[in-house]
């Protein structure tokens, strides 16, 4: 797959600005106007750092010695310590912004990395990392689109904060203003499920429906078959299981040429009938569409006595200019007294002063059998703690 095929494929070719180019296509993003990002394509050095970058101590660089013209850097380590390549860019305050950065490895062992963004408080602000042993040896594109807030300098950061067991090589990282509002158009595969879900116009009204239209779509893909199939007649079973494996297999096929390398299509390389963890397999799934559409997701990790038990996310929604909570596994939406919807920080207020209570949940059904948890409907007791990863793709085993 070219490059730019892959800028397609995250919505993002038609980004003004963002540019088809890396250091395996011969060009250079340095002379393209509009990129914040400075020595995005790691031509220039001051010694043994790339200019404008900041290396950690830990980290070991290098530069690809099949390119002979071009440099990349490479960063190449066998340690539990952070390995992470960052710089300081100025933005404006309340503006959407998208970032990308061509990246190969070679595959040791798992570590979770990629690209993040975060202000100087510390606080995320956008993500798309992966562990270093699904892409071994393939090039691939990490993006993420963020809202800028009240922040005028973030953080870029390339890397493995919590160590690494590999060798990964980063090029040309680009950095631009984009128009905010996701659409049908911002990609293949949104332009396909727009249709087919359908979904409605992501205006102010219609946005979170369309999440949640979203939603129901994973769903139907992943928990329909299983279902149909055990309410099926014994005798017409085995020939009605083949329908909806072949059924799979095509679905399989299209996100594989639309969305190759997502968690959701490497969830649809697996039985009709392996639903384990589901709560985490429909997140990352939604999540992964969602992005497709150009709408930032966080995934939130909830843990009872130190193990791990839900998983939903939060997604950006543009016009309340806010980020909003949504389970996907339950469909479920959370909302404050006056009904309005709220994301993960509000949750946790409400959950501290008074308790997550029954008016606090807006539910949507999102699947033909829902299971409804009396703990997620009721509220969240006090043994129950929750995480912001942070990130759209990343999660911990259930």
């Amino acid at each position: 797959m070219t490059y730019q095929n892959m800028l397609r494929n995250l919505g993002l070719a038609m980004v003004p600005g963002l540019i088809c180019c890396s250091c395996w296509s011969g060009d250079s993003v340095n002379d393209k106007p509009g990129n914040l990002i400075q020595n995005g394509d790691f031509e220039v050095w001051d010694g043994s750092v790339p200019t404008a970058w900041t290396l950690s101590k830990a980290a070991i660089w290098g530069l690809d010695p099949e390119s002979e013209s071009k440099k990349e850097i490479r960063l190449d380590a066998n340690q539990g310590l952070p390995v992470v390549l960052s710089q300081q860019v100025s933005v404006e305050k309340d503006r959407y912004y998208v970032i990308s950065v061509a990246v190969i490895h070679h595959n040791r062992n798992s570590y979770f990395g990629g690209l993040r963004l975060y202000n100087q408080d510390s606080t995320i602000l956008g993500s798309h990392r992966f562990t270093i042993n699904e892409q071994q040896g393939v090039q691939r594109i990490l993006s993420t689109k963020f809202f800028s807030a009240n922040n005028t300098r973030v953080i870029v950061e390339l890397g493995y904060p919590q160590g690494m067991d590999a060798a990964v090589m980063f090029d040309d990282v680009q950095l631009f203003a984009v128009e905010e509002l996701a659409t049908e158009y911002a990609s293949p595969l949104a332009s396909k499920l727009a249709k087919e879900v359908p979904l409605g116009p992501f205006d102010s009204l219609g946005y979170h429906g369309n999440v949640v239209g979203i939603a129901k779509y994973v769903n139907a893909v992943f928990l329909e078959p299983a279902r149909e199939i055990s309410i099926t007649d014994v005798a017409n079973q085995p020939a009605f299981e083949q329908q909806k494996k072949d059924e799979r297999t095509k679905i399989h096929a299209e996100i594989d040429s639309l969305l190759p390398n997502s968690r959701f299509e490497n969830y649809l390389q697996s039985s009709i009938f392996e639903n384990a963890a589901y709560c985490q397999k429909s997140s990352l799934s939604a999540s992964d569409i969602l992005n497709s559409f150009g709408i930032p997701t966080k995934q939130i990790h909830m843990s009872k006595l130190d193990s791990g038990f839900h998983q939903f996310f939060e997604y950006w929604h543009p016009y309340a200019k806010k980020w909003l909570a949504f389970d996907p596994f339950y469909g479920i939406s959370y909302v404050d007294g006056d009904g309005l919807l709220i994301g993960y920080s509000e949750l946790v207020a409400i959950q501290e002063k008074n308790g997550i209570a029954i008016t606090n949940v807006k539910y949507s059904q999102v699947f033909a059998a829902n299971r409804v948890d009396d703990l997620l409907r009721t509220g969240w007791k006090s043994e129950i703690t929750t995480q912001v990863l942070g990130d759209s793709r990343l999660s911990y085993a259930h």
